[in-house]
């Protein structure tokens, strides 16, 4: 997240954690180009406000790459 958001020809980072609050390397990067969002990949409900959230962030672009890290 840290390479992404320095990259110039990056315009949307988007990051997800299970509890927000706790995610204080994720909260410490100030970029504007950074989206937090919480996500809980076992919960079907969090999973569809998550989607939603994206889809209102990135609009009719779509996403450029996608990296899943769930359980490392």
């Amino acid at each position: 997240v840290r390479q992404l958001v320095q990259e110039p020809s990056v315009n949307i980072v988007i990051a997800t954690a299970r509890n927000i609050d706790n995610a204080t390397d994720l909260k410490a990067i100030s970029s504007s180009k950074l989206h937090l969002i919480q996500l809980e990949v076992v919960c079907d409900q969090s999973i569809a406000d998550a989607e939603s959230k994206v889809s209102a962030i990135v609009g009719n672009n779509g996403l450029d790459f996608l990296v899943n890290n769930a359980g490392i």
